[in-house]
């Protein structure tokens, strides 16, 4: 009779012990939930970084000229559904006209950038140029070049 109970108790902590080294070699290859957000509100900020970007350019295109705010993408007729504002603070990317066609565009990032995309060995999906670290990063964007075009070190960023 005990060497049946004992039996039992052997193979459940077996089965307990395999259970916890997945779950923890599954956390050490996606990282904890945490830093999944986190992650993923970077991807975020930087699909809506792109998304103004582009808005912009189609903003130069036909008004001729820069909006001297990012505010005038939404009420602009040609530009439409821009997410302006971080995902977290609801605050306006800081955006600010430098030249007649060059503008800065910054957002702070909880998380540096990838070299490859998770999970992969994709080159992180933005581009270069798109490369950020820790804290704010700020791009210098010409709209007659496209970002793919100009060089990463255009990135100016405070860890």
């Amino acid at each position: 009779m005990k060497s049946k109970h004992t039996s039992r108790s052997v193979i459940a902590i077996l089965v307990s012990a395999v259970v916890a080294v997945v779950l923890a070699i599954g956390l050490t290859l996606s990282g904890s939930p945490g830093e999944q957000r986190a992650m993923r509100l970077d991807n975020d900020r930087t699909n809506n970084l792109v998304s103004i970007t582009y808005s912009v350019d189609t903003f130069w295109r036909e008004e001729k000229r820069l909006p001297l705010k990012l505010e005038e993408l939404q009420e602009s007729r040609f530009t439409t559904g821009v997410m302006i504002q971080d995902p977290v603070t609801g605050i306006p990317y800081p955006y600010r006209t430098i030249t007649e066609t060059t503008y800065e565009l910054c957002a702070t990032f909880d998380r540096t950038s990838p070299e490859n995309m998770p999970g992969s060995q994709q080159p992180f999906q933005w581009g270069a140029f798109w490369k950020h670290g820790t804290g704010e990063a700020c791009y210098t964007i010409d709209v007659q070049q496209p970002p793919d075009s100009q060089k990463p070190v255009s990135i100016r960023a405070y860890d």
